[in-house]
């Protein structure tokens, strides 16, 4: 995080399984590497956004976010 904008955010570190099927009870557990400074962490499903510059957004897509 340089600033407030979230458009110049840059991805430090991504966990992207290939497909991964949760049935109903079942749980997963991601892992990821963390910066020492502001992070924001989004739990999401399809496409890694590399970039959240112009606009792009997970939108519904986005399960949880920290």
């Amino acid at each position: 995080m340089f600033d407030d904008n979230i458009d110049n955010q840059t991805l430090f570190a991504s966990n992207v399984p290939g497909a991964v099927s949760i049935a109903p009870g079942q749980s997963y557990t991601f892992t990821v590497g963390l910066p020492e400074c502001g992070t924001q962490v989004d739990l999401f499903y399809g496409d890694l956004l590399n970039s959240f510059a112009g606009g792009a957004r997970y939108g519904s897509r986005l399960l949880d976010a920290v």
